[in-house]
């Protein structure tokens, strides 16, 4: 009898969405390599820092 519940119905509805789950994680790959980068960046100001002190 639960089969005949409108409930029921919204279940296959899920089907369909679990295609589009693939999509939206293929974009955060990309993402992935510039984590690293972002680390590197802030190295790179600070010993520029270092010298300015010193030529003033």
């Amino acid at each position: 009898m639960d089969e005949q519940h409108p409930g029921r119905e919204p279940s296959p509805a899920r089907a369909p969405d679990e295609p589009e789950a693939p999509d939206p994680p293929v974009r955060p790959e990309p993402e992935a390599p510039a984590a690293p980068s972002a680390p590197e960046e802030p190295e790179a100001p600070a010993k520029p820092r270092l010298p300015d002190p010193p030529l003033g």
